[in-house]
């Protein structure tokens, strides 16, 4: 219940929320407390439109799509007992702030025009001070997560002693969930770095649904502690199995470099990172009990030359357009701007840098865009 994360104030307004929605609720929190997961509990029974972080900048006219998304009947709507039917969910608010404030704006005057009891709205930010998400908690009912000691313990279901010791580490909720599931049920209490994690998924016998929750908060790095590890997993050197992860793992680079905007679900690239590679290296049943190391990088130039056919013939135009970056030059790099990916561009910076000695920055770019 998601009351249960609140205090007796906050359950108070919640509940006059729920009776009334004349107006918005605003839900604000620290980073990884379940607020995104609590939103779309509280709203299950509406057909959700969804803008995140995802919509940051977005190419076009984010109030059209949000009125194409939400007024516009569909069969379900029809046929739907319940006039109340859709509500607009607004999250990442925070990110909005520190990337797109103009998409913030639209996002506050449009939701100050909704009938809230036919379109129920949320809100839902971590607490950051600006001005347009001050006047957003002003027009809403407004509560705050907030986590206590018998809460944790019934979510996590460890003893008093195992959470008190992650406590100490961290209060975000995902991280705690997966680091709870590295207890045992001995009297040691078992806590796996980053370094030793690796190592502890190939010694041990995990479902599907567990190794996607191990590998889901670090998969880049483990894809790369993969690659560096494969000689020291294996009795001998496997040439055909090294050369099936890179490719699995540059699959998933590729799918972040031409998919960004299409809302790859998370578990698709942490299949092609980790969980693929990880099956094919269990499948050899033939590991040692030598010391893994910690990737050293060599791995991440494999990828980087990956990046650099995917390119081809256009890294003349990457470069020109950050030459034209580099120089301010805001005429030329406007009229070029179409012709790229705005996301490729950000990932070639470091190699521009590196082959003429510059110091770019992503916020050279942003800063253009914006001008």
């Amino acid at each position: 219940m998601f009351s249960n994360v609140l205090s007796e104030k906050d359950k108070y307004i919640f509940n006059q929320w729920k009776a009334n929605k004349d107006k918005p609720l605003f839900i604000v929190g620290y980073n990884g407390c379940g607020k995104t997961y609590w939103s779309n509990k509280i709203l299950s029974g509406y057909h959700i439109i969804n803008i995140n972080s995802d919509h940051i900048k977005y190419k076009n006219d984010i109030i059209n799509y949000i009125k194409a998304s939400l007024f516009k009947k569909d069969i379900f709507m029809m046929i739907s007992s319940d006039k109340q039917y859709k509500a607009l969910l607004i999250d990442d608010i925070e990110y909005f702030s520190k990337s797109d404030k103009p998409t913030l704006s639209k996002l506050y005057k449009f939701t100050q025009q909704l009938n809230y009891q036919h379109y129920p709205v949320v809100y839902v930010c971590n607490e950051v001070s600006d001005k347009t998400i001050i006047l957003m908690k002003k027009i809403s009912y407004v509560v705050e997560i907030r986590y206590n000691h018998v809460i944790y313990k019934s979510i996590l279901k460890i003893s008093d002693k195992e959470l008190n010791k992650l406590l100490q580490t961290t209060k975000n909720l995902h991280t705690l969930i997966s680091l709870s599931n590295n207890f045992k049920s001995s009297n040691t209490d078992k806590h796996y770095s980053l370094n030793d994690t690796l190592s502890h998924i190939i010694k041990n016998k995990y479902s599907y649904n567990d190794l996607f929750r191990l590998c889901s908060s670090e998969y880049s790095i483990l894809s790369l502690n993969i690659l560096e590890n494969i000689p020291n997993i294996l009795n001998e050197l496997d040439i055909s199995l090294l050369y099936n992860s890179i490719k699995d793992i540059c699959i998933d680079d590729y799918l972040e470099y031409k998919y960004i905007n299409c809302n790859i679900d998370l578990d698709i690239k942490i299949l092609y990172s980790c969980i693929i590679p990880l099956k094919r290296i269990i499948y050899k049943q033939r590991i040692i009990n030598t010391p893994l190391k910690y990737n050293n990088y060599i791995s991440r130039s494999m990828i980087q030359i990956h990046n650099q056919t995917i390119l081809n013939n256009n890294w003349n135009l990457y470069s020109s357009i950050l030459e034209f970056v580099d120089k301010k030059d805001i005429i030329n790099f406007k009229e070029n701007i179409h012709l790229i990916d705005i996301k490729t561009l950000e990932k070639q910076i470091k190699v521009y840098n590196y082959y003429y000695n510059k110091k770019l920055h992503k916020k050279d770019i942003l800063k253009l865009i914006k001008t």
